[in-house]
């Protein structure tokens, strides 16, 4: 018989439970606050992240160019990078 990873994440989800002792710990309103940056933080670090690797991202997904020669739609967007003011319009 075979036992899923979900029914040993849950069996041990609830042996911690059971092993927990009550910590008598105050929690302020700083705390909270503290929480909420954290979570604030890691979403805006994600979003700059996806921005900063958004073309090597898109080009896992992309077709490489045809065997023929004939280029992929995406190759005519210009680079903002290395593009002359002008191409960008």
């Amino acid at each position: 018989m075979r036992i899923s990873a979900f029914a040993i994440g849950a069996y041990f989800f609830a042996l911690t439970l059971n092993l927990a002792t009550p910590a008598y710990a105050y929690l302020d309103a700083g705390s909270g606050s503290m929480l909420l940056q954290l979570l604030v933080g890691g979403v805006a670090g994600v979003m700059m992240a996806v921005k900063l690797y958004w073309r090597s991202i898109i080009g896992l997904f992309s077709r490489k160019s045809n065997s023929d020669g004939e280029a992929n739609k995406n190759d005519a967007i210009p680079d903002k990078e290395t593009a002359s003011p002008d191409d960008l319009r």
